[in-house]
C-alpha cells in the first residue's frame, strides 16, 4: 500500500491518496479523511518518489461494507513509524 500526495488536487492541497500495487500499475483506493491528511501531509515527501508505505492490519466493517481500515505506515526505513486508524 502507497501514501501518495496529490498536490493537483484542487479541492484539498493536503490530500493524501491510498493506493494499491496491481502487477506495475498503481491503483488509488481512496483518499485519507482531510483531518488526518492534514496532519501527515507536511510528515510524507512530495514530489518525484515521494509517499509513504502502508501495511493494512485491519478492515473495519459494519453492515457487510467496509467503513475503514487501521493501517500501519512508515516515512522512509529509518523514520518514524506511526499507526494510525483511518
Amino acid at each position: 500500500m502507497l501514501i501518495q500526495p496529490e498536490q493537483d488536487n484542487p479541492a484539498d492541497r493536503n490530500a493524501l491518496a491510498v493506493c494499491v500495487l496491481e502487477g506495475k500499475r498503481i491503483l488509488k483506493a481512496g483518499c485519507l479523511p482531510l483531518t488526518l491528511a492534514a496532519a501527515l501531509a507536511p510528515l510524507i515527501p512530495s514530489g518525484p518518489g515521494g509517499g509513504g508505505m502502508g501495511v493494512v492490519i485491519q478492515t473495519v466493517v459494519s453492515g457487510g461494507v467496509r467503513s475503514g481500515l487501521r493501517i500501519i505506515g512508515a516515512r522512509d526505513a529509518g523514520g518514524d513509524d506511526r499507526e494510525t486508524g483511518i
